[in-house]
């Protein structure tokens, strides 16, 4: 019977202790609210272009997500655009090259070429083909894909720029790259 009654007590306590736990004990106050706010998570790429007309930049794409970069190759009121070749130079830390597909910028026949030469490295070529015309105006050179490996920071930047009318004439374009941020 003491046994028994010894056993009452003791679930009788830890009902208590449970019921005092569940009902929050009162006050407290509100809590710190943390440590203000918080740097917003996935990929984010911010372009360094201003609104200068006769340039070629990168801005990020539709379908960019946590795990994928995408690029479009844009240009800004270009006059006379008979192809272009560049490199493309991204931190290997944070992304894989995955592929590179043409834009609808340039009209007519035209080659397009890409190659990663190095890790961090893609080399780009288009051109018009034959007789026809080059192009006026702003569109999409190229979408460029990557694979996110890692978190970090870091820059994509133009290198080896080259821009050309019509019989391999050089054409004076400001090429623009910017900034990523991978938060995952």
């Amino acid at each position: 019977m003491i046994a028994r009654a010894g056993r009452l007590v003791a679930v009788v306590a830890l009902g208590a202790a449970l019921t005092s736990l569940a009902c929050g004990g009162g006050g407290g106050g509100g809590g710190g609210g943390g440590g203000g706010p918080t740097a917003p998570t996935g990929v984010t790429f911010t372009s360094n272009s201003s609104t200068t007309d006769n340039s070629i930049y990168l801005v990020q794409g539709p379908g960019t997500n946590s795990s994928r970069l995408v690029l479009e190759v844009r240009t800004r009121t270009v006059n006379a655009l008979y192809g272009a070749a560049y490199d493309v130079i991204f931190p290997s830390s944070l992304l894989s090259f995955t592929k590179a597909t043409k834009g609808g910028f340039m009209k007519g026949s035209t080659s397009f070429q890409s190659a990663l030469s190095s890790p961090g490295r893609l080399v780009v070529g288009q051109t018009n083909l034959g007789a026809d015309d080059p192009e006026s105006g702003s569109g999409i050179l190229a979408t460029l894909e990557f694979a996110v490996t890692s978190n970090g920071s870091g820059v994509i930047s133009f290198d080896n720029e080259q821009a050309f009318r019509n019989g391999s004439v050089p054409q004076n374009v400001t090429f623009s790259g910017g900034n990523l941020s991978v938060r995952n």
